[in-house]
């Protein structure tokens, strides 16, 4: 289903470009959206570490230097914006095992929560998703109405070519977004997902005026930066 809707809006493209409509394609003359990227997963990731109410100053650089002595952890920094004392940085691998860096820091006295995930694939590849209706009354714009048609995804599409800045168009199929989110929930089925666009823009600036430009397009359920 997901390729025969990419090889429509390729024909789509082609006859308006040989009209003379729409603006100049980042893919040159196929107009339609790249596949999700493919290959092995990154090793890397991200954590965040939650420390108990009323830690001291001294206890905190105590833990903090544990945390550094991990030969996985990459970087470590410090946020305690509305008086939350989090610890978050980067890893070099994530291991859920009884070794690995979660289970940890989770045994470190002070230490209250600790979230650590890894990487996905889309790492650094783009900037925005656009959701399009899932077939649900979960989003106010798509309430009483089936998913995204054909018609309302070619036209999301165009607006995406046609918006200043915009570098790569990924689609995601229900079908690429079940594997793709399978390994962490797997108990999910089709009526649980969506088809989405994701995008690459060249500066945050013009991520947000295209998430202004598609927000508001029949089919779209939500647009934001990733």
């Amino acid at each position: 289903m997901a390729t025969r809707w990419l090889k429509s809006l390729a024909v789509v493209g082609l006859i308006l470009s040989a009209l003379g409509i729409g603006g100049p394609s980042p893919f040159g003359l196929y107009d339609s959206p790249l596949p999700p990227p493919s290959g092995p997963p990154p090793t890397t990731g991200s954590f965040l570490v939650h420390l108990s109410d009323g830690i001291s100053t001294s206890r905190m650089a105590e833990i903090r230097a544990q945390l550094r002595a991990r030969p996985e952890v990459l970087s470590l920094t410090e946020d305690r914006s509305d008086q939350l004392n989090i610890l978050e940085g980067r890893l070099s691998r994530v291991d859920t095992g009884e070794k690995g860096f979660e289970q940890f820091a989770r045994s470190i006295p002070g230490v209250f929560d600790v979230v650590a995930g890894r990487d996905t694939i889309w790492e650094g590849k783009v900037n925005v998703q656009i959701s399009l209706c899932p077939g649900t009354d979960e989003a106010e714009s798509c309430r009483g109405r089936e998913r995204g048609t054909v018609s309302e995804k070619q036209t999301v599409f165009q607006h995406l070519l046609n918006s200043p800045g915009v570098e790569k168009i990924y689609f995601r199929s229900i079908e690429y977004t079940l594997s793709e989110l399978r390994d962490s929930f797997s108990k999910l089925t089709a009526d649980d997902v969506f088809e989405s666009f994701r995008v690459k823009t060249r500066s945050a600036a013009e991520a947000d005026h295209l998430i202004s430009r598609v927000t508001r397009l029949p089919g779209v359920s939500d647009a934001h930066r990733l």
